[in-house]
C-alpha cells in the first residue's frame, strides 16, 4: 500500500502489575490467566468463584486453616505473605510425577472482606488436577 500507519506489529496490551495495592484495605488482586500460562484458571477470569472465608476471623486465621488444608492434599510447600496491611496472601506448591517434575501452583488472597480470591496453574497444563484438588481443599475448609 501507499503507506501510513507505522508498519509494526502491535504487541499485546501489558498486563497490570501483580503486587501493587489501591489502598491499604484493598489487596493486591491475583492476577487473570494469559495464554502463556499453562493449566491456568483464576477467580480473576470468573472460571470460579471467590470463596468466602468464616465470620469474625481475620483474614490470618483463615490463612492458617488455609494452609493445613493444602498440605492435607499434598502441598509440598506453603508460604504466607502479608499483602497489604489487612489481606494476606498464600502461596503453595505441588510437585507430582517422575522425581516431581511436574509442579502445580495456586496463590490465594484473603481479603478483609472475608473473599478468597485464587489463581492455579500446573506445568502440564492439567487443569482438571488442579480444580479437583481446589474444589477438595474448598470442602475441607467448609467455606462458602
Amino acid at each position: 500500500g501507499l503507506g501510513g500507519g507505522g508498519g509494526g506489529a502491535v504487541g499485546a496490551p501489558p498486563s497490570p502489575p501483580a503486587t501493587k495495592s489501591r489502598s491499604s484495605s484493598v489487596p493486591s488482586p491475583v492476577e487473570p490467566c494469559g495464554g502463556a500460562d499453562k493449566g491456568c484458571f483464576s477467580t480473576a477470569d470468573s472460571l470460579m468463584a471467590p470463596w468466602v472465608a468464616p465470620k469474625g476471623r481475620p483474614p490470618s486465621d483463615a490463612a492458617r486453616r488455609l494452609r493445613k488444608a493444602l498440605v492435607a492434599q499434598g502441598a509440598s510447600s506453603t508460604l504466607t505473605l502479608s499483602a497489604t496491611s489487612d489481606a494476606v496472601r498464600v502461596r503453595a506448591t505441588f510437585q507430582s510425577g517422575l522425581f516431581g517434575s511436574t509442579t502445580d501452583r495456586v496463590e490465594f488472597i484473603l481479603s478483609p472482606d472475608r473473599s478468597v480470591a485464587f489463581r492455579a496453574t500446573a506445568s502440564d497444563g492439567a487443569v482438571r488436577r488442579n480444580r479437583e484438588r481446589l474444589e477438595r481443599v474448598h470442602t475441607l475448609l467448609r467455606w462458602g
